[in-house]
């Protein structure tokens, strides 16, 4: 039977306390190249005139690399999720990193299938959108955790959903919730101030705590998504058969 979504909730809670400092390891890691690339695009503004085409050509190449990286280095930390969940020996941070090169371009290839086939649906409708969006939610686990590439990473997210769609889009969507509940409750109050007081410095350690909060609750969300793939896959869906007459 399939985890409820309080049961994947807990199970992404306890994974992540369990193994807090590997965890938050690669959350550092998953973080570092965007926020890198953030700051130099920063102190360019010290050296070229930002109504200039350079700089934005310059910047936004700096947010894209950095964005590829930071993509990288979560393709190992998903594979070391799905270690731990499963009882497996786990490999260092940089090794597994290092391995996940191997497949950062079928991830990129297959993802950019999965949001054309979206893309496809708004055309139609929003509705085929939002069902298509379901059922290649996990394109990116099935190649990264077991090697299916293009299409074939596309039919094994799809069968994955298929038959329980609302069931699976709960429980997308639980996790998240609880995430948006937990950084609200800690970020509404840094803006609030901030927006009342007016002051730079308050302004900044709202930003601060922002990051902070978004870093620290990055591998319960992912986490959960894990987990949420390798239990649909223990627990295949088996439609009812008709009784024979």
């Amino acid at each position: 039977m399939l985890l409820s979504a309080w049961d994947l909730i807990r199970a992404a809670a306890d994974l992540y306390k369990k193994h807090l400092p590997a965890f938050l390891e690669y959350a550092v890691i998953i973080y570092l190249p965007t926020m890198l690339a953030a700051l130099v695009a920063y102190l360019l503004t010290f050296v070229l005139d930002e109504r200039q085409i350079s700089y934005y050509f310059i910047s936004g190449a700096l947010l894209i690399i950095g964005s590829v990286v930071a993509f990288w280095f979560s393709l190992a930390f998903i594979r070391t999720i799905s270690n731990c969940y499963l009882g497996r020996a786990s490999k260092p941070a940089r090794n597994e990193i290092m391995e996940a090169l191997d497949i950062l371009w079928p991830v990129i290839l297959s993802s950019v299938l999965a949001g054309l086939a979206v893309l496809g649906g708004f055309f139609l409708l929003v509705v085929p959108a939002i069902i298509f969006s379901v059922w290649f939610a996990f394109v990116v686990y099935a190649v990264a955790l077991d090697g299916e590439k293009n299409t074939a990473a596309l039919r094994a997210s799809k069968k994955l959903v298929a038959g329980r769609w609302w069931g699976v889009l709960w429980r997308l969507l639980a996790p998240g919730l609880v995430y948006l509940a937990l950084a609200g409750l800690i970020q509404i109050p840094f803006e609030t101030l901030a927006t009342a007081s007016q002051s730079d410095v308050v302004g900044l350690i709202s930003l601060v705590v922002s990051a902070l909060v978004s870093l620290l609750l990055t591998p319960f969300i992912t986490g959960a998504q894990v987990i949420l793939y390798l239990e649909l896959k223990k627990t295949p869906f088996k439609p009812i058969e008709p009784p024979q007459t």
